[in-house]
């Protein structure tokens, strides 16, 4: 008897588009570097796109999507690429709160210096 077996492959999972590739394919489009598609998928023609640009205004030659780049094409970075820098606690110590298990004519105790250094 003959046995078969049918090996069934999951299909990979699809490339998401990045909207500051997107962004940058169609501003090299527009100055007639890039000929794709712009569809925000990096791939060889983006990348070839990329580097004849830095190489036309003096860049260096990287065909990747760079700081430099995105300021020189007037790009405007996505929330996908900005990091937030949250600004520090003011060092207040009546910020932190009182225990709420504490009776309320209780005086209140000064936190634990071991809890205020972490």
């Amino acid at each position: 008897p003959e046995t078969t077996i049918n090996i069934v492959r999951p299909d990979p999972a699809p490339i998401k588009s990045d909207p500051v590739v997107a962004q940058v394919q169609g501003i090299l489009k527009d100055l007639d570097f890039y000929s794709g598609t712009v569809d925000g998928i990096s791939g060889p023609n983006t990348r070839k796109a990329i580097q004849a640009y830095q190489q036309k205004v003096g860049l260096n030659a990287s065909g990747e999507i760079d700081s430099n780049l995105l300021d020189q094409l007037g790009a405007t970075p996505t929330a996908s690429t900005v990091v937030p820098h949250p600004a520090p606690r003011p060092d207040d110590t009546a910020a932190i709160p009182v225990s709420a298990s504490a009776p309320a004519d209780a005086p209140a105790q000064a936190p634990d210096a071991r809890i205020i250094k972490i």
